[in-house]
């Protein structure tokens, strides 16, 4: 797909300050830390959900985290369980659901979990806000919930919980909205640390970087202040599970090669689903000595077979867009060819590619499930909410949605979403497109500019690497002091070129787009 190129209006601005009017920032926000977080107390019935957990630990009532098994629910549920341990409470559990053979939520398995095991209180982490029929269940059993979750809410309604903490409520007053699931975790451990007067573990701040950056919540505000602080004392975030997976990686000196290595262990973290609500990843993360790495050879195997899957998966997907023409891009898998877990991965990887939004359907047991992706300009939770008529249960992100629907629904749904599809026609088109962030000359290469522009950094959804344009460019000759890398096909060497660029490393550049340059005739270069 040929990609439209916008350009900035000219600006006679240094390059650093023409990029940071862009991106609505200040450098005083670019050196935000830890200290300038908003007050916790701002998140809606946090006050109630902390004293009630506090008041569980003294009682020596027995908890359960309800987690989910994503990197954000594994890493939230995992922060949650370790704090509760350095209080030096010993009767609490966790129960992670397998989403391959239950639906998401709190389902019968959990229920029978805490009957059995005499729960007195649930917290959920990166779920809950839409399990209203499971938290009734649960109340009717005598077991209080305290819901934690960053997803939307459904319609605005809110289970009836002990308490609900999720800074998308309508009624909220945190200033930030857009927290991972394991963010919002450890804003509630901090605010609990100071209830408790205790200091809040250092390593949490890593497994909240990477539970973050799995889950592609916009690297701004909140967000940004967290994944920052980690990547820059990494080194100092001390904890036998991350330490064990430090000795897998050479030394991690630029924010590129430190969120390379977050984004392999999020890899990690989407494998070891198991029954019963146990799963290998909280218990490698849990072990000790010779079991953990017991842990990690298991999880390691799985994690080579699961790559290889998504390979397959990849090769098939590019094999469907081959052809495809239109402002969106639907998939029912009736043959089975991707599983459940891959299904978001695929629309990932349409959307990625053909800029247009994605749904991939396919059978679970009775009923479909659907993943959806979108790029900039589009609302895939307004798409799902335009068809809620035909849907059993929605939610998610704006860019990243899913829905439960009934088998019999299928045919309706897809002429709804087809229509809505039409309807914002206009801004998918807008979306295929590549914002240019600002002119550059060769000479601007400086190091003076590198350690300026490093202040931008992490790049992550949200806060997107600044593309720059480099005009009139003979290639390779003009660009023999730099490692060139390429997002497209190489291009011929000999011909001047129009060059869309991201600055990697000091030596090396990585072609987004390219385009034969012209001359004062409009006639392209060496034609």
């Amino acid at each position: 797909m040929n990609l439209k190129w916008v350009l900035p209006e000219k600006s006679k601005l240094p390059i650093f300050d023409q990029i940071l009017i862009q991106k609505n920032l200040t450098v005083q926000q670019l050196r935000a830390g830890l200290e300038q977080l908003p007050d916790e107390a701002f998140l809606s019935d946090i006050d109630m959900a902390a004293q009630r957990i506090i008041n569980g630990l003294y009682r020596k009532e027995k908890i359960v985290i309800f987690g989910h098994d994503d990197a954000d629910g594994l890493t939230s549920t995992y922060i949650l369980y370790d704090f509760l341990d350095k209080c030096g409470f010993q009767n609490h559990h966790y129960f992670v659901p397998n989403r391959m053979t239950e639906s998401h939520g709190i389902q019968e398995s959990f229920l029978q979990f805490v009957e059995q095991g005499k729960y007195t209180l649930v917290v959920t982490v990166d779920n809950g806000i839409v399990a209203f029929d499971g938290v009734e269940k649960l109340n009717q059993m005598g077991c209080d919930v305290i819901i934690t979750d960053h997803h939307l809410t459904y319609n605005d309604q809110l289970p009836k919980a002990y308490a609900v903490v999720n800074p998308k409520r309508t009624d909220d007053k945190y200033p930030y909205k857009m927290p991972a699931g394991v963010g919002l975790t450890l804003l509630i451990i901090r605010y609990l640390a100071k209830m408790l007067k205790i200091d809040v573990p250092r390593c949490y701040y890593i497994w909240t970087a990477i539970g973050s950056v799995a889950d592609k919540v916009p690297i701004d505000g909140v967000n940004r202040i967290l994944v920052r602080y980690a990547l820059d004392n990494i080194y100092q975030m001390h904890d036998d599970s991350f330490d064990f997976l430090l000795n897998f990686t050479n030394d991690l000196y630029t924010y590129c090669e430190k969120m390379n290595f977050l984004n392999n262990i999020a890899k990690l973290f989407s494998n070891g689903r198991q029954e019963g609500g146990n799963h290998l990843i909280m218990q490698f993360l849990l072990a000790s000595g010779a079991e953990k790495n017991d842990y990690f050879r298991n999880l390691d195997a799985i994690r080579t077979e699961h790559e290889s899957q998504v390979r397959n998966i990849q090769n098939f997907v590019v094999s469907l867009i081959e052809d495809h023409d239109g402002p969106g891009f639907i998939y029912y898998d009736n043959t089975d060819k991707i599983p459940y877990s891959l299904l978001g991965m695929a629309a990932s990887q349409v959307t990625n590619k053909l800029h247009v939004p994605a749904i991939f359907l396919k059978n679970k047991q009775d009923v479909i499930v659907c993943e959806g992706r979108c790029s900039e300009g589009f609302n895939m939770v307004d798409a799902f909410r335009y068809c809620e008529e035909h849907l059993i249960q929605y939610g998610g992100h704006v860019k990243a949605a899913g829905f439960t629907m009934k088998p019999e629904e299928i045919y309706l749904f897809i002429e709804k979403f087809t229509e809505f599809l039409h309807l914002n026609e206009h801004q998918i088109l807008e979306g295929q497109s590549i914002q240019i962030s600002c002119p550059i000359m060769l000479e601007d290469f400086t190091d003076e500019l590198w350690d300026k522009l490093n202040l931008l950094q992490p790049y992550g959804m949200g806060n997107t690497e600044p593309i720059l344009l480099l005009r009139n460019v003979l290639v390779p000759n003009n660009l023999l002091c730099f490692t060139l890398e390429y997002e497209t096909k190489p291009i011929t060497d000999g011909l001047h070129y129009d060059l869309l660029v991201q600055w990697k490393s000091h030596h090396t550049l990585r072609i987004i787009d390219y385009r034969l340059a012209l001359k004062d005739d409009n006639k392209p270069y060496n034609l």
